[in-house]
């Protein structure tokens, strides 16, 4: 069986600031003991498993970086200040330009002082003849987090307490009685934003109905067509979702569930996505070069 792996790493000197964050995200969640600068931990998430759960960022007051590997995909690095999304480091198997993608968010971190450029140089190295069995610890050690292999916040579901005390001595167990309790039936009654029972919660939540410009419409129906002709995936490469990681990072965390309503919506119900795509860029609001990203569209 293929490692699968993911964890949060919050860089902060007590324990108590981990402890806090997660009884703000109202998750179960564990904290393990290390001797590094970074305080790594987990948090219940079995539908979430991968990729960093937006009811814990929005808490987040410090900077904190999720963790995820797959072994047989690669690793996936996001650095977090407060609830913005800093950078991505993005280490996939069959990466032709992998090198060159680094080097904007690596850039990033060291402008920002959250890595030095010894160590920029190190993460960029591992771009080159990339193992993927081998990419997540070896990125895990320049970054210096630690209990990352075989880690992952669906041990909290499948895993009992007791197991987990064994395999990590001195760790500590938040909001233990919100085991299990991720989503409630209140939360996914079909309503005016989704009408058909059985979907994700997300599906149920409300999209912000927004005045935007004659500008902001005109760059709305650009990005509908790309979306509806292109789909944020390359059929002949295999990569895509280059847009929806975008919306994500410049989304305020609260509003990050729009994307996966996007992608939810997509194949089944184009149509809905003009409301979805006007609340997006009217969200994001900000100077950021569309150009780069639409492909022409």
């Amino acid at each position: 069986m293929s490692e699968f792996s993911d964890s949060y790493h919050l860089l902060a000197s007590n324990i108590k600031d981990a402890n806090s964050l997660i009884r703000q995200s109202e998750r179960y969640g564990m904290v393990i003991p290390s001797s590094g600068k970074y305080i790594p931990f987990i948090v219940e998430g079995l539908k979430e498993a991968g990729g960093p759960i937006d009811r814990l960022v929005q808490h987040n007051t410090q900077l904190l970086i999720h963790y995820a590997y797959a072994g047989d995909y690669g690793c996936w690095v996001k650095f977090f200040d407060k609830d913005i999304e800093l950078a991505c480091l993005c280490y996939q198997a069959g990466d032709n330009l992998l090198f060159k993608k680094l080097a904007v968010p690596l850039n990033n971190l060291v402008s920002r002082a959250i890595i030095n450029e010894s160590t920029a140089s190190s993460l960029q190295d591992l771009a080159t003849d990339l193992v993927v069995e081998e990419i997540g610890s070896k990125i895990a050690g320049v970054l210096g987090l630690q209990h990352v292999s075989w880690l992952s916040c669906t041990d909290l579901t499948y895993q009992s307490k007791k197991n987990l005390q064994k395999r990590f001595s001195g760790a500590k167990f938040v909001n233990v009685s919100k085991r299990g309790q991720i989503e409630t039936p209140a939360q996914c009654i079909p309503n005016e934003w989704c009408s058909e029972p059985d979907q994700p919660s997300f599906m149920y939540l409300p999209v912000p109905s927004l005045l935007l410009t004659v500008e902001q419409e005109a760059m709305v129906n650009r990005h509908f067509e790309y979306w509806t002709k292109f789909g944020d995936y390359d059929n002949e490469t295999q990569q895509g979702f280059w847009m929806y990681e975008l919306y994500r990072m410049y989304l305020p965390s609260r509003y990050r569930y729009l994307c996966d309503r996007l992608m939810n919506l997509l194949y089944t119900q184009p149509t809905k996505l003009l409301e979805i795509l006007r609340a997006i860029i009217k969200l994001i609001d900000t100077d950021l070069n569309w150009e780069e990203y639409l492909r022409g569209f």
